[in-house]
């Protein structure tokens, strides 16, 4: 779906140039830079959280009568396994968030400034670039 959001606003982006007036190609330049980065993190969330669970998965490839999971080399509480999975799971999340907020540049902007608020400063860090149209 992603993937189609991304073409789609590329070439909508191309037809709109120099026709049309300064808030739509905005719009659609705002809308295919949070495709790509959201593409960039959808991808990287993906691989981390296959690869993590997994190794979780794989690791309990059996389960005793006292609901452990019997490893290659220790027997380990089923409770405990779904506490290491639930983590995981979480912790891809909040990777997620790191890496949109990140490589978005507004949502970079948006973000230092309340994190400026917490900091008792009013240094914002170079995070905004306004938006270059080509004529």
């Amino acid at each position: 779906m992603n993937y189609t959001a991304v073409k789609y606003c590329g070439r909508r982006s191309a037809e709109l140039t120099g026709t049309s007036s300064v808030n739509a190609r905005y719009q659609v330049k705002e809308a295919f830079e949070l495709a790509i980065v959201m593409q960039r993190a959808y991808l990287a969330t993906f691989v981390a959280k296959n690869v993590f669970n997994g190794v979780v998965i794989a690791s309990c490839f059996e389960i005793d009568e006292d609901h452990k999971c019997i490893l290659l080399l220790i027997p380990v509480p089923y409770n405990w396994m779904e506490t290491i999975y639930a983590l995981g799971v979480s912790t891809s999340s909040i990777f997620l968030l790191c890496s949109l907020l990140h490589n978005h540049p507004r949502l970079k902007l948006k973000a230092a400034l309340f994190l400026s608020k917490f900091r008792m400063s009013n240094k914002v860090h170079d995070a905004f670039q306004p938006p270059r149209f080509e004529t």
